[in-house]
């Protein structure tokens, strides 16, 4: 089953936002490697941390409590099997988690509440997406 995009649910103690693949124009404005002008930059940040802080809100019940520790974990589904470089995709979403913040999911995105599990990468001709998924609780950031 296909979902419209973007998207997100709430589901127990497993919050999944689904967007699509960065463009490559985002990639350029928001990627590690992107040297755009600083309104450019701007706009993109904005538009996709606006985008995430909405969808989180619409997603959490409104006597929500912000998780004090979470585990992120970044899902990309590529129409293709062209190599790319994912740490400018995973930069890209830097302003996505900013809108998570934002939208009350989590208390912060500093490394002491939330840490990482390795990305995943696999083939989804049908419907490409990245899916930014958070669980509650985490595993010693020490």
């Amino acid at each position: 089953m296909t979902l419209p995009l973007p998207i997100a649910v709430l589901s127990g103690d497993t919050f999944i936002l689904a967007l699509p693949v960065p463009t490559a124009r985002q990639v350029q404005a928001l990627g590690l490697n992107g040297r755009p002008h600083w309104s450019t930059r701007a706009r993109a940040a904005k538009a996709m941390k606006q985008t995430a802080q909405i969808l989180t809100t619409q997603a959490i019940h409104a006597d929500h409590t912000p998780w004090q520790t979470a585990t992120r974990q970044y899902r990309f589904f590529w129409k293709d099997l062209r190599q790319r470089d994912l740490d400018n995709y995973i930069g890209v979403m830097k302003s996505a988690m900013d809108g998570i913040v934002r939208g009350g999911l989590i208390a912060d995105d500093k490394w002491c509440v939330l840490t990482d599990d390795a990305p995943l990468c696999e083939l989804d001709r049908a419907n490409p997406r990245v899916e930014l998924v958070i669980t509650k609780g985490s595993h010693d950031p020490s």
